[in-house]
């Protein structure tokens, strides 16, 4: 299966509005084995991975809520299957073969697609996530206005689910402190503007003639 046909294959699921869900998909597909693999006294097959929430949650960046809610996803619309103990848990892929059915051109973009998502996907954020980033940051942001902003649009940018929150909100702390600098420098008088504008009666108070 080429990637660009999964991707889109995940748009006809039923838990495909859901970003976390996705990201746990995503993670599972491209961190599952490809092959029959002896892990310690266990043998994973081919689609199958070995994983608790704990590494689960530090992969996707999820709340345990979210994470489980999605996992409960997944299993119900046959797309995985689990097998728990108290160390660990074996989930199953299904269907897993068709999802490795590419040629040697498509083992690229695989990789590339593995590597984007190792990267940091993050999911939806919680209110008191983004207020301990941005307090971490002891950024300037408005955070209630940068929460409200995305929550409102279901956390999607240009007709796409927002990959990295905590990115997003590191740029718009980049552009409050770059507002922040430009209002002090100008204060002190170190910017000038480098045009003039005209002046009209209501500027200097009297008619012009």
């Amino acid at each position: 299966m080429r990637i660009l046909d999964f991707l889109h294959a995940m748009e006809s699921k039923p838990w495909h509005r859901n970003p976390t869900t996705k990201a746990v998909y995503l993670h599972l597909a491209v961190t599952a084995c490809t092959s029959e693999t002896a892990v310690g006294e266990v043998t994973l097959k081919a689609g199958q991975v070995m994983t608790s929430e704990s590494e689960l949650l530090k992969a996707i960046d999820a709340t345990r809520g979210a994470l489980r809610w999605s996992l409960k996803q997944l299993a119900d619309s046959g797309d995985i299957s689990r097998q728990s103990t108290a160390r660990y848990s074996i989930i199953t892929i299904r269907d897993y073969a068709k999802l490795t059915e590419y040629d040697s051109e498509e083992k690229t973009k695989h990789t590339e697609v593995k590597k984007w998502y190792e990267e940091g996907y993050a999911g939806i954020p919680t209110y008191p996530e983004v207020c301990a980033l941005a307090e971490e940051m002891q950024s300037p942001v408005n955070v209630y206005r940068f929460f409200n902003y995305y929550a409102a649009v279901g956390w999607r940018t240009q007709g796409s689910d927002i990959f990295n929150w905590r990115s997003l909100f590191r740029i718009w702390d980049d552009s409050e402190r770059t507002k922040t600098e430009l209002k002090q420098s100008k204060t002190n008088g170190i910017i000038r503007p480098n045009f003039q504008r005209s002046i009209s009666a209501s500027d200097i108070g009297q008619e012009l003639s």
